[in-house]
């Protein structure tokens, strides 16, 4: 039988590796980036919008689409 530690190994390893390269790619698959209206100036938020969606915003302070 195999000690519990190499156990324990075989079971993090793995899991600390995926866990890791996971994150990396779902900070790549959304994009969380803040956009700028070029008309007021005004940050408006793009929390949790994929970077394949439709990539126009409309700005909630003077309405331009972008």
């Amino acid at each position: 039988m195999l000690p519990f530690w190499v156990m324990l190994l075989t079971l993090l390893v793995p899991a600390i590796i995926l866990f890791y390269f996971g994150k990396k790619v779902m900070n790549q698959v959304y994009d969380l980036k803040p956009i700028i209206c070029h008309v007021c100036g005004r940050n408006i938020s793009q929390t949790g919008n994929l970077v394949n969606a439709s990539l126009t915003v409309t700005c909630g302070g003077c309405g331009t689409r972008q």
